[in-house]
């Protein structure tokens, strides 16, 4: 089955054709998956829920510390679920079913239900921070879901352009790394303002607390780059 929907897509693949390969009845084969919705969640849904598995396991270790502790824990928590969940990528067909079948919706189930996981844990660390007295800006929904769906929607660029493991640990986690280590020695960031310049340059209001300046944004080789 998992082969029909790799070539075929979603509305292209036959159940007809799957139950003959299977070498099973009709009536055997619609006895389990009577539908081919069906057959295709049992074909992903499990992966999908390991991911979330771990996700949700780093996040639960991650808020028993203090906030201090959660401060200073943050690069090394954030890089070992990257590492868990790259590793995890191993099963490739199975993931690579989010793109070939694109028009069953799995691929946007899939980041609503991780943005929608970051976001809750986004407020949780700030309410954690604002009760140790730290003076921490509101954060929009909005700003949020806009920059935690690119951030997973980068991570699945691993499956969809067949990025080696190896590869995607090196550029992953290492642009992590340094970002969370930037958030961390620059806290809090907030943006109040998005001046588009032209499509190469746009700016940003940029603030800590109170301190607001003006940083131009460039985009190099498909980068984002913040001039000091």
């Amino acid at each position: 089955a998992l082969k029909h929907f790799l070539k075929e897509g979603y509305a292209g693949a036959s159940l007809r054709k799957i139950v003959k390969d299977a070498g099973l009845t009709t009536g055997a084969f619609y006895k389990y998956y009577p539908t081919k919705e069906k057959l295709f969640n049992a074909l992903i849904d499990p992966y999908l829920e390991d991911i979330y598995k771990i996700y949700d396991e780093i996040i639960d270790q991650f808020e028993k510390l203090s906030a201090d502790d959660q401060t200073n824990n943050m690069s090394y928590s954030a890089e070992y679920g990257l590492d868990r969940m790259i590793h995890y990528f191993n099963h490739h067909d199975h993931f690579k079913l989010l793109f070939k079948c694109g028009d069953s919706g799995k691929y946007e189930e899939f980041i609503h239900n991780m943005v929608d996981r970051e976001i809750k844990a986004t407020y949780k660390y700030l309410e954690t921070m604002r009760r140790a007295g730290m003076d921490i800006p509101e954060v929009s929904d909005l700003m949020m879901h806009m920059v935690y769906t690119g951030f997973f929607s980068s991570i699945l660029q691993i499956i969809e352009h067949d990025i080696d493991k190896d590869t995607a640990i090196k550029i992953l986690l290492f642009d992590l790394v340094n970002t969370v280590q930037y958030r961390m020695n620059h806290p809090p960031l907030v943006v109040t303002e998005i001046v588009d310049q032209d499509k190469d340059r746009f700016g940003i209001f940029v603030g800590h607390r109170k301190n607001l300046r003006f940083h131009q944004i460039v985009r190099q080789h498909g980068r984002i780059a913040i001039p000091a």
